[in-house]
């Protein structure tokens, strides 16, 4: 006999009766579908099936829930998608693993493939977990062949104070490091507190944002996943519950969290995009944002608890560092902890690559974020500030980034006190906690994946191949980028095709993607030359001569909005020296081309750049790029005009 309190399955929304409430959800999510189909930029996820996970273990749980997709597959029972869609009393304990697919990946596919869901009943997920797995084999696939450059879940409503953009609010996110969110981990830290989550309100539409990048020439079937921890139930209903009784089974309930006292954090993302310039005699340190003493900085509108935050940044990184300014006119601006950044940090947010020697150069990392037993006020008015340290001696980084995600529990607001008491923003770790309070850990386990070849010096395997004469390739004013090839100019082919394209001094050379009309993009970066040798997890090596950018962008999500990486063509710089010049596809970069200028004053002898060591290259400014911003505002624009109202 069921005696717990059940989660009501729809609920009523600002008055209306469930079958209205459906309604406008339908509309909201016609209306989004619609978006996306005339976006043709990104694709449409298969409808999620689900799959229950008998009592997974603790080394499964401090793994990214699974320490590889086919050890997952051996241990889950699979079920219809109707079973997540059945009943159970509050505080109902739950993990399941949400799988999307098959998806194809076409080769040197790098768009954003996206689904809108409807949980239907309210809870709370306490934790998190992306992934992916090769539909054939089970195995989850090599970092530099197939990697997920980030995975989001968004909340569609009305607008709200602490939207990421109006009507959009961020549940969590994660880039390639795929940072698991344990949240049941800081739950543990402190026995005498609140239990915490991230409430989801039933019914109500949610966005998954899924980019996988297929470095490699064929294409790949993939399950993309989200494992989740969730428990049945509003707050108060949980908090009422005595037991978790009930006469209808529950496939992968592990646990009863009835009469647990639980607490909803709230999320906040923010960041941007931009290019890194190569320094070759500088220090080795780029930091962005350059020219703001305030860093990227989010205002918090009222006082709350930081449960926990990290950071997002790409290959090259060294840390993001998330800090606390004060209000403005507080004068805790200055580097009150002495470790070189404004403000008094939060966390160093450093990039930990799985294969260190590989550094700084590979897509196989975590990323810091902080330990469970850490804690830090904030009060409103406080200016959350974030600054990005990326290695810039070796070579350049296009389309780097700088994101920082934060869960904050508004309801243990600190105290009211003197804002300008700068002694209040240093962060602490609970009893149990070890070490200094801004330093990080590792979210997962590394899992049992190959993180690919490596080349260099470091592991006897050198990267570039040596060079024969090919003489001198075709005079051409343009090249056509066609099939996955540069034509003429490309290293795969024979010939005078093959060999370096002629360009007169002061002249450009058009570079005209043909390939957009597919919705592929490409892009042309200049590398060391001869930059001729195989593709590997941490080569080639952009080395900041020239880039072009991405080049017929048509993903609405990865800013092509109208921005210039919307444009399929793109000239080289005419102030280029006489010399031979190498360049790859950063999309696919086992796509290589040469061209040689001819007729004007010689540039310094080209010299080979290997991975991890010194190398000579000219600077660019940094600019900042399109980023995610332009598209989800897109989807929230949607959501804001068509808004469900959410849960208070």
């Amino acid at each position: 006999m069921r005696t717990g309190p059940m989660a009501p399955p729809l609920r009523r929304i600002g008055g209306a009766a469930a079958p209205e409430a459906e309604a406008m959800r339908g509309r909201t999510i016609a209306a989004l579908l619609a978006v996306l189909a005339l976006a043709g930029g990104f694709a449409m996820l298969p409808a999620a099936s689900v799959s229950s996970v008998a009592a997974p273990s603790a080394a499964d749980l401090a793994d990214g829930f699974f320490p590889d997709a086919s050890a997952a597959s051996a241990r889950l029972t699979p079920l219809p998608a109707t079973d997540r869609f059945l009943p159970a009393p509050a505080g109902t304990e739950r993990d399941m693993l949400f799988e999307y697919g098959p998806v194809l990946v076409p080769p040197g596919s790098n768009i954003n493939r996206v689904s809108v869901d409807l949980p239907p009943y309210d809870g709370f997920v306490t934790m998190y977990s992306p992934g992916m797995r090769d539909a054939v084999t089970g195995a989850a696939p090599d970092h530099e062949k197939l990697h997920l450059h980030h995975a989001h879940w968004l909340h569609i409503g009305a607008p709200g104070s602490n939207d990421y953009l109006p009507g959009l609010s961020w549940v969590f996110g994660t880039g390639g490091e795929t940072t698991k969110a344990n949240i049941d981990d800081r739950s543990a830290a402190d026995p005498g507190g609140p239990r915490y989550g991230l409430f989801i309100p039933g019914g109500e539409p949610m966005v998954l944002v899924f980019m996988v990048h297929n470095f490699a020439r064929d294409a790949a079937v993939l399950y993309l996943s989200v494992g989740v921890h969730w428990v049945y139930g509003s707050a108060p209903l949980i908090a009422s519950a005595k037991d978790c009784a009930s006469t209808v089974p529950v496939p992968g309930a592990s646990g009863c969290a009835a009469s647990q006292d639980f607490h909803a954090l709230t999320g906040r993302l923010w960041g941007q995009s931009f290019d890194v310039p190569r320094v070759a005699d500088g220090t080795d340190t780029f930091r962005f944002p350059p020219d703001k003493p305030e860093g990227l900085s989010w205002v918090a509108p009222w006082g709350a608890t930081v449960i926990g935050t990290a950071g997002h940044m790409h290959e090259n990184g060294k840390e993001i560092a998330v800090v606390n300014l004060g209000p403005e006119g507080s004068g805790c601006e200055a580097d009150l902890d002495g470790d070189g950044f404004p403000g008094t940090t939060l966390l160093h947010s450093r990039k930990v690559d799985r294969v260190p020697e590989a550094w700084p150069h590979t897509h196989d990392f975590q990323m810091m974020t902080t330990k469970p037993q850490f804690r830090a006020s904030i009060q409103a008015g406080d200016r959350i500030a974030s600054y990005a340290e990326y290695a810039n001696r070796d070579e350049a980084t296009y389309d780097a980034m700088s994101y920082v995600g934060i869960y904050l529990d508004t309801q243990q607001a600190p105290p009211s006190g003197d804002a300008k008491d700068c002694a209040r923003l240093a962060p602490i770790l609970l009893p149990g906690g070890e070490g200094t309070p801004s330093e990080g850990v590792i979210s997962k386990d590394w899992g049992g994946h190959n993180h690919g070849h490596l080349c260099g010096p470091a592991f006897e395997a050198p990267c570039d191949t040596d060079e024969p004469d090919r003489g001198a390739g075709q005079s051409v004013e343009t090249v056509h980028i066609v099939n996955f090839a540069f034509t003429p100019g490309d290293r795969s082919m024979s010939g005078k095709d093959g060999a370096p394209v002629q360009v007169q001094a002061g002249k450009s050379l058009r570079f005209v993607n043909v390939d957009a009309a597919q919705g592929i993009m490409h892009a042309v970066t200049s590398c060391a030359w001869p930059c001729n040798g195989e593709h590997t997890g941490n080569y080639p090596q952009a080395d900041g001569t020239f880039a072009s950018g991405r080049l017929g962008n048509v993903d609405p999500i990865d800013g092509a909005l109208g921005g210039p990486e919307s444009t399929p063509y793109w000239d080289t710089p005419t102030d280029l020296k006489a010399g031979k010049y190498s360049y790859y596809c950063r999309m696919h970069p086992w796509m290589r081309g040469t061209f040689e200028v001819v007729g004007g004053d010689p540039a310094p002898p080209p010299e080979p750049l290997q991975p991890g060591s010194p190398g000579a290259g000219d600077s660019h400014p940094a600019r900042a790029t399109p980023g995610v911003e332009g598209g989800l505002a897109l989807l929230a624009g949607v959501g804001s005009a068509l808004a469900v109202r959410r849960r208070p």
